[in-house]
């Protein structure tokens, strides 16, 4: 669960919508 919100905290530092988005931990546990 940590690694989610690590990986989407890496997304987030990108700046990238998509990589965000792809990333977010609420789209994965959906």
């Amino acid at each position: 669960m940590a690694q989610l919100f690590d990986r989407w905290n890496a997304s987030l530092q990108t700046g990238n919508p998509d990589e965000v988005l792809k990333n977010s931990p609420f789209k994965v546990l959906s």
